[in-house]
């Protein structure tokens, strides 16, 4: 059955702000506060600004509604909206427009996926800082994980190389104390899903035991249709934090029909390898013709 259409929600409430700068009690966190009276301001007389929120994981966003508190005088900010999906490497939604606060500005962004979502500031026509009281993310309301399927839990892993005991199969033994490690680059970690599905991320977790340092990997993912003898591109290489302070997760949105996954690994800040404690594939199995 078709899912039913899912009303809107502001993916920001509540959620995680940074910014690059505030000045005195006006913190980042007030733009997501659900409180339209208290306002993050940046530093002053220093353009760009920027402030950042972290929807948490991956979600579509399409539609800004960024506000300054009731009963302020009409202004102009000239700003861009960007996002992210791994805090590091940033993509333009929209590119730089000047926009009327009055108090109120509603932008529509093309629909994205995305975790973290920046608004820089270039121009302010009512101070000489950046303003904004609310920055309301808008888009679907995401599925809960649970509903998710992860397509490699079971299957029979296959890697280019693992170093001492860090086979593949602990990369999908549902257990992060375990993990496959690559004994050099670059290294390829392969799962068969042994039929075509249709896929929408994946999920590389290290164990989120502070003992594991932050680091990044850099990796592409490749796949394969169940008719394919090649590999193509699915998504190209990018470098990944894996942070235990977060969770040590790392989610990479995908769109695509595939039957085989693979991670292709060329580095890594905290060893010698590729590290993977688990790999997840999530997706539902695609309709195979009799």
């Amino acid at each position: 059955a078709a899912h039913a259409q899912l009303a809107d929600t502001d993916l920001a409430a509540g959620k995680n702000a940074t910014a690059s700068t505030f000045h005195d009690v006006y913190r980042a966190a007030n733009v997501t506060d659900g409180n339209q009276a208290t306002y993050w301001e940046s530093a002053g007389n220093a353009f760009p600004q920027w402030v950042q929120i972290d929807l948490g994981a991956t979600a579509t966003v399409n539609r800004a509604v960024l506000k300054l508190p009731t009963g302020w005088p009409s202004r102009t900010q000239t700003l861009t909206v960007q996002g992210s999906t791994n805090g590091t490497t940033f993509t333009t939604l929209l590119a730089s427009a000047t926009h009327t606060f009055n108090p109120t500005a509603t932008l529509t962004i093309p629909a994205t996926t995305t975790r973290y979502v920046r608004i820089q500031i270039t121009a302010n026509t009512g101070w000489p800082a950046a303003q904004l009281a609310e920055a309301e993310l808008w888009g679907p309301t995401p599925d809960t994980p649970g509903d998710a399927t992860n397509l490699a839990l079971g299957k029979t892993l296959t890697e280019s190389s693992h170093t001492h005991t860090y086979v593949a199969a602990n990369a999908n033994d549902d257990t992060t104390q375990t993990y496959w490690e690559s004994a050099a680059y670059p290294a390829t970690l392969t799962a068969p899903l042994g039929a075509n599905a249709t896929l929408t991320s994946l999920t590389l977790k290290l164990n989120p035991d502070p003992a594991w340092a932050r680091r990044t990997q850099t990796l592409q993912v490749l796949g394969r249709t169940q008719n394919a003898t090649t590999y193509t591109t699915l998504v190209p290489s990018a470098t990944y934090t894996f942070d235990p302070a977060t969770g040590n997760t790392v989610t990479i949105p995908l769109t695509a029909t595939a039957a085989d996954i693979r991670l292709q690994f060329t580095a890594n800040t905290g060893a010698p390898g590729g590290q993977v404690a688990e790999f997840q594939i999530f997706g539902t199995p695609a309709p195979n013709p009799d």
